[in-house]
């Protein structure tokens, strides 16, 4: 019975780490994309006065960088920073 038991719990712990890692490599692979640069230009730039356009994103939650190219900073009169 208990034997019984730590296989489920194996199996779960498992099937939780299995999960945990997809979720991370989906998020890894969903940031990289034109989509997610634009949804995170539209929340910075909701936040801050002026404005900030770039080209493309490059993010890694493995090492926890942040590139970005064609970066153009705009203050609130349009003129380039």
């Amino acid at each position: 019975m208990i034997r019984r038991l730590l296989k489920i719990l194996a199996i779960a712990v498992a099937a939780a780490a299995i999960l945990a890692v997809a979720a991370v490599f989906a998020a890894q692979v969903f940031l990289n994309t034109d989509t997610a640069g634009n949804m995170i230009q539209k929340r910075i730039n909701a936040a801050i006065p002026g404005r900030v356009d770039w080209e493309s994103q490059k993010i890694s939650l493995l090492t926890g960088s942040v590139r970005m190219q064609g970066i153009l900073i705009l203050d609130p009169d349009a003129r380039p920073v």
